[in-house]
């Protein structure tokens, strides 16, 4: 292209032009701008014919039910409708994955027949190679393109954001594909092997996926304990829209209702608190993710007097006059951080006329297990930040009657 300018000199008229301008094309590969526009409709990797035959599985939304089941990976995205909803084109492949394709569907401003050449980048990195799309009469066309270079692996999850172009020809310019975003957000979750979960919902890929980087179920099953192990140094463990999740927050043991110790994992990652019940169910999930096989269930203290091991006991007043002696077991499930020096000692009452007998276990602790006593007005332990602020008023609790957990069920091997 060819620019020839002549200017004026300076005492030029006013009202004369400042200047001519004419424009030579010199250059046969020049084209004019481009009057229609392509337009994403609707990206979808589970509406890919291919998803599950190369090990895609579904992603059900967090609050969906048995009689609303809703799949993020076949839903996909209809744009530019769900971006105001955050959402993202959604998938789950098991490690080694390959061939993975995407459904795209395409609009054409005016209708028309047409070829047209279409590619995905996330930054500089191409996600769909550059691809032909025939577009039909009404200038509309859907069809599985294919996606390269993802992280497949090794667990984990892949979020980026693509850049979809279009150009007419094979030696056009690249233009801007309509989809009301300059970018469209991808998540891809990366597992370690087929999901035995009932409903594998996406809080709990996220929380499987948290820690990535495993290669194999062994591997994967250690990173989601260690994600859950970091809780007890009051790390944040959150539900995939980054809401944090506590434990015993919104009830107290002994007088929870029924509704509160019933939560599972699905009501944890939407109600956001639960007793020991939800998190072991969230634990099992998350292991199922990966195909871990397990099961939950409840735990208690039970010692064989052979064991001979020595119990404390309380000797308190029994409200007709004379005393009872009082012992009970039970596990110290929470996370604390523990005083140097211990406090209680033998004699040391828990209000006037009780004797304690804490036998070699000489730290002052408050119990779950009975209504009976009144807290401690202070204990020889912090809570590590598990329940979150406002637990209680600061009282911290430790032993427990009983406990959920999460039994993994092993291989020959």
């Amino acid at each position: 292209m060819v620019f020839n300018i002549t200017s004026l000199g300076t005492n030029a008229p006013t009202s004369s032009t400042r200047g001519t301008m004419s424009f030579g094309n010199t250059d046969s590969s020049f084209q004019r701008p481009q009057t229609t526009t392509l337009r994403l409709a609707a990206i979808s990797f589970g509406q890919s014919p291919k998803y599950r035959a190369i090990g895609g599985r579904p992603v059900m939304t967090d609050d969906c039910t048995a009689a609303c089941p809703v799949d993020l990976a076949a839903r996909g995205l209809s744009l530019p409708h769900d971006l105001a909803s955050r959402g993202a084109a959604t998938a789950a492949f098991i490690i080694g994955t390959r061939n993975v394709g995407i459904q795209a569907s395409f609009n054409l401003a005016g209708g028309q027949v047409a070829t047209v050449y279409v590619r995905a980048r996330a930054a500089t990195a191409v996600r769909v190679p550059e691809t032909a799309v025939h577009l039909d009469a009404q200038g509309s066309a859907s069809i599985e393109l294919p996606v390269q270079g993802l992280q497949l692996n090794q667990t984990g999850v892949i979020k980026e954001n693509w850049t979809w172009e279009y150009r007419r020809g094979t030696n056009g310019i690249f233009m801007p594909v309509s989809a009301g975003a300059d970018t469209i957000p991808v998540r891809i979750y990366a597992i370690a092997g087929s999901p035995l979960n009932r409903v594998p919902r996406e809080s709990f890929y996220h929380v499987a996926c948290f820690i990535g980087g495993a290669k194999s179920e062994r591997e994967a099953q250690d990173n989601v304990w260690k994600h859950f192990a970091n809780f007890k140094e009051g790390l944040l463990i959150s539900n995939m829209r980054g809401q944090r999740l506590s434990f015993w927050r919104d009830a107290r043991p002994i007088v929870a209702p029924d509704e509160y110790t019933d939560r599972d994992a699905q009501d944890l990652v939407m109600r956001l608190d639960s007793s020991c019940f939800g998190w072991a169910d969230l634990l099992g999930e998350a292991f199922a993710i990966h195909g871990i096989a397990n099961n939950v269930q409840a735990i208690r203290p039970n010692f064989d007097p052979k064991h001979n091991i020595r119990v404390p006991s309380f000797t308190v007043p029994n409200g007709r006059g004379g005393e009872m002696t009082v012992a009970t077991t039970g596990l110290v499930v929470r996370s604390f951080r523990w005083a140097n020096s211990p406090t209680l000692t033998k004699g040391v009452g828990e209000t006037d006329g009780d004797v304690v007998d804490p036998g070699s276990f000489t730290y002052k602790l408050n119990l779950h297990t009975t209504p009976m006593f009144s807290p401690w007005q202070t204990t020889d332990m912090q809570d590590a930040g598990r329940s979150g602020p406002g637990d209680y008023g600061g009282t911290v609790y430790g032993v427990f009657a009983n406990h959920a957990a999460v039994r993994i069920r092993c291989n020959q091997n």
